[in-house]
Formats: structure tokens, sequence, C-alpha cells
């Protein structure tokens, strides 16, 4: 049970760490397609500077953290690299 625990609160700080990047404009969402993008080509201070902020004023988003800057900071520099600069699918279709 301990496990699944574990791989549920990484999902949720996961789901948090992308809300926070889509606030920062780290992360954009395709008009067309809903698809996620990191729209600024792995340039995460913006993302950074805006969790900082969350920790230090104990915003509710951020709560799952328990005040641990740097696991968030680290999520989301894992994020930079797990999203393409631009719409997987509009990339596809550009490229058919």
């Amino acid at each position: 049970m301990r496990h699944e625990d574990d791989q549920f609160l990484e999902e949720q700080l996961r789901v948090i760490t992308i809300e926070v990047a889509l606030r920062a404009g780290l992360l954009k969402k395709c008009p067309l397609h809903e698809e996620l993008f990191d729209a600024q080509k792995y340039d995460a201070e913006a993302a950074y500077k805006l969790a900082n902020y969350l920790i230090t004023n104990n915003d509710p988003l951020v709560e799952p953290f328990n005040k641990d800057r740097r696991r968030l900071t680290d999520i989301i520099k894992n994020l930079c690299y797990e999203f393409s600069a631009c719409c997987p699918l509009c990339e596809k279709n550009s490229l058919a």
C-alpha cells in the first residue's frame, strides 16, 4: 500500500508542478490540440521564481511539497526535458 501512496503523491506533485509551469509561462497549452509544450525552450527561471514565491507565501497549491523548494524545482527541471518546444501534434502535422 505504501508504494501506491508514494506513486499517488508523486503524480500529485507532478500535476501541481505542471500548473506552476503553466502559470509561469514555461509550459503552454496548444489552443488547437490542448497538448502541453515547453514554450520557453528550457528557460525555467520564471517557473523557479514563481515556485519559490508560492512556497514562501504558503500558497495552498504547493502545500503537498511541505516547503521543499528543491523537490519542486527539480520536478520543474525535469518537465523542461519532458515536453517538446512546440505542440507535438502541430509539429507532426507540419511534417506530413
